[in-house]
């Protein structure tokens, strides 16, 4: 993640900051738009605090993968292969997206304990692909940065114990761009993607 150094600093920033901060961890499945990285499964942490007036600031970082089989073959880069050498196999696939993201949240509605915001963020993704082929060995690895652009739901139950514990439901949306920068393997990343997020968790009031 090329961008990962300024949201380092903010990060180290806001903890040093301790006024109406939160800490969360939640676990979540993301949906894609890439036959590679498929639907995985993913845990993330974040740190938020007051910013301006109602709005908060929180950096959160996630993580997520899953692996999966097909049947196919991995090409073999380099002067063209002879027909023996191309493999029908079975591919093990294990996909996978880490996201460092800055989001600014709004409560835009407020029921007793129940808190409903809305928000937006700007993001450093990568994005990649391990394969291997369970006959021949082959390996393939695609990996590529990207630049993202979302937006989010968030509904949050404040005190569910009498302790300062939330429980916090977020929805999210993230556009990835098509220019990300080129890490390894092919470019099967390349183009831009969709992603969604579904993430449920607890926060707690430091």
């Amino acid at each position: 993640m090329n961008r990962a150094p300024a949201f380092v600093i903010l990060f180290v920033a806001l903890s040093c900051t301790a006024a109406g901060q939160e800490l969360a961890i939640v676990g979540g499945r993301m949906w894609s738009t890439h036959a590679d990285l498929g639907n995985p499964y993913g845990i993330s942490l974040s740190l938020s605090q007051p910013l301006v007036g109602k709005l908060d600031v929180s950096v959160n970082f996630a993580a997520y993968s899953r692996e999966t089989d097909y049947v196919g073959e991995i090409p073999k880069y380099g002067p063209p292969s002879p027909p023996e050498e191309h493999i029908i196999e079975t591919i093990e696939n294990r996909g996978y997206l880490r996201s460092l993201e800055l989001i600014f949240i709004y409560p835009a509605l407020r029921f007793s304990r129940l808190e409903v915001g809305l928000g937006s963020s700007v993001s450093t993704n990568t994005v990649g692909a391990r394969k291997r082929g369970m006959d021949s060995g082959r390996r393939l690895t695609s990996e590529q940065d990207k630049f993202g652009l979302g937006f989010l739901l968030q509904i949050e139950v404040e005190r569910i114990t009498g302790l300062p514990l939330n429980l916090t439901l977020v929805y999210k949306w993230k556009a990835l761009s098509a220019s990300g920068f080129y890490v390894d393997g092919d470019n099967t990343f390349s183009p831009g993607m969709q992603v969604s997020e579904m993430q449920l968790g607890v926060s707690y009031s430091l």
